[in-house]
């Protein structure tokens, strides 16, 4: 979401704050504040939606990294895969659906990413995914069946479509699609698997689990593009274009007073 995610130094803390001092790099995962989130040099928010940056992590990556990676998180938790299970993911070269596949891949599911473009095939093969169809030029169905004869055990959408609808009916009807709130157009139709609508989770603990991920695993956050604040603009112009993985926003420090 604009001005959702926020990575920076703590310039200082309330003082009921115990897990931060001044100084600690950071990443938040919040709602905008009346006067319009994190287009700002600084940023209020409450403790429980902050979290240290993982040491290999770079700031910017992890400006962009919060309300997707825990998204991504919640859906593969939502589904509760094992070790070798199968699943399919919407999106795969977006910003939920690269992170997705990662996550996944270190659960060590067996992934079939659905991806946009020649960029986005190579960025999901780049992430580990074991198979990647372009949703645009190739039958997502029939890639599917083959990656799984006996049917996919689950599925991930992060974006609907016709594509989206007619694919799903490769997960077994005892599997388990998860589909992120907000990912459209919803289904006509219903599959014959379970369908779990659900929202990512961004509390302390959310956060914690999400950072052991990262320092056990090669986690990293694609950049498509970097903007300076003042342009802005051009930020969210670039949003209407195709990319794969975040568009970002990088706000410089001011003067000292």
């Amino acid at each position: 979401m604009l001005g959702w995610d926020a990575a920076g130094t703590v310039a200082a803390v309330g003082r009921n704050v115990t897990r931060f001092t001044a100084g600690d790099r950071v990443y938040a995962a919040t709602t905008p504040v009346p006067r319009g989130g994190f287009y700002a040099q600084y940023g209020v928010v409450e403790e429980e939606y902050v979290a240290h940056v993982p040491d290999r992590v770079p700031t910017r990556q992890a400006g962009a990294m919060a309300w997707d990676a825990l998204t991504a998180l919640s859906g593969i938790e939502v589904l509760d895969l094992k070790p070798g299970d199968t699943l399919m993911i919407f999106g795969a070269s977006g910003g939920i659906g690269h992170l997705a596949v990662q996550l996944a891949r270190h659960k060590g599911l067996k992934v079939l990413a659905v991806a946009s473009g020649d960029d986005g095939v190579a960025l999901a093969r780049q992430y580990g995914a074991d198979a990647v169809v372009d949703g645009r030029k190739e039958d997502v169905l029939a890639t599917a069946t083959a990656f799984a004869p006996d049917g996919l055990d689950a599925a991930l959408v992060t974006v609907g479509g016709s594509q989206t609808e007619r694919a799903v009916a490769a997960v077994k009807s005892s599997g388990q699609i998860a589909w992120t709130n907000g990912a459209g157009p919803a289904l006509a139709t219903s599959p014959a698997a379970r369908v779990t609508h659900y929202d990512g989770d961004r509390s302390r603990a959310a956060t914690e689990r999400l950072n052991a991920i990262i320092e056990a695993s090669t986690f990293e956050v694609h950049l498509a593009q970097t903007f300076p604040l003042e342009r802005a603009r051009n930020a969210h112009l670039a949003l209407a274009d195709h990319y794969v993985g975040k568009v970002a926003i990088t706000v410089e420090p001011g003067p000292q007073g």
